[in-house]
């Protein structure tokens, strides 16, 4: 190789701009990591710890999941104690300070909504696995997702500046698409709207307040409580008193004891996912409440 164009090679690769180092993002939930995404897009590079088929309370701690947690520029959690049967621990064996609670790195997205169910007095065992800080599943109201979003625009630029616009601009082009399917999601579930419902565990209040649904009771007696044969046909019976026809259940809570509320009751029983990845089609938020809602108003 001539000498000239071997000098201008070395000199190209020395100006060239490096290619940008992405962000990386550890999520606790596929919905959390969905959000990300949004408001990220290209910066950031996103995985989450607990898939959209599971349940985010339990996960059993891997090493794998440590390597990840220790390379992670930022963790994004649910937060009010959700993941506080794993995330702890996780946090403290990965040794990142990066993301420890109280870093820059360590984003709870609960610090951005409006937390409904804060218990007013003390909490203890006997209450079942009551979550002392408010009710943690406040991404199933899409105002909340927009409020995470937004929350994660701002600290992900805190923690890269130089992302800053394109983490504004991913926040205003998912509020935008939110913004235009609210309507259309409430007109779709707006037949529901003021019907009494029953789910399996307390993870529908955000949801069910949106939609003007009424709560009027629960599988499970107390959260984490498995129910008794006597509350069973109790709540079967208040049921049809009531003319309840809609039971919503996690998907990996159903089983025999719900189908048997549902059916006794004469009652629709929907298997409602929870989060982005926990049914077909659930690829990003705006498409998991698409499922959601056409599952609740009967027409999936």
């Amino acid at each position: 190789m001539p000498r000239a164009l071997l000098l201008s090679l070395l000199l190209a690769a020395l100006v060239a701009p490096a290619a940008q180092a992405k962000l990386r993002v550890v999520s606790t939930t596929e919905t959390m990591g969905a959000l990300a995404k949004e408001v990220g897009g290209d910066r950031v590079d996103v995985l989450s710890l607990t898939r959209g088929t599971q349940d985010p309370h339990r996960l059993e701690p891997r090493p794998e999941l440590l390597v990840e947690l220790a390379r992670a520029d930022a963790l994004v959690s649910v937060g009010l104690e959700l993941e506080i049967g794993w995330l702890p621990r996780l946090i403290e064996g990965a040794n990142n300070p990066a993301i420890r609670p109280g870093a820059p790195g360590n984003i709870d997205t609960s610090s951005f909504v409006v937390i409904k169910e804060k218990p007013t007095g003390p909490v203890d065992r006997s209450q079942g696995d009551v979550h002392p800080l408010g009710n943690p599943h406040h991404w199933l109201d899409p105002v909340n997702a927009a409020r995470i979003a937004k929350g994660l625009a701002a600290r992900l630029a805190a923690l890269d500046p130089e992302g800053k616009a394109t983490y504004e601009a991913g926040f205003k082009a998912f509020a935008g698409r939110l913004k235009a399917r609210i309507p259309v999601w409430e007109a779709a579930a707006a037949p529901m709207k003021g019907k009494p419902v029953v789910g399996y565990h307390r993870s529908w209040t955000y949801l069910f307040e949106w939609l003007g649904l009424v709560p009027m009771g629960y599988v499970e007696p107390k959260p984490g409580v498995p129910p008794s044969p006597s509350h069973i046909a109790g709540l079967i019976n208040e049921m049809k008193n009531r003319g309840c026809t809609l039971v919503l259940v996690e998907p990996y809570f159903e089983g025999s004891t719900v189908r048997e509320v549902a059916s006794g009751a004469g009652a629709r029983l929907a298997a409602v996912p929870q989060s982005v990845g926990g049914a077909p089609g659930a690829t990003g938020y705006i498409e998991l409440m698409d499922v959601v809602i056409g599952i609740v108003a009967g027409t999936r």
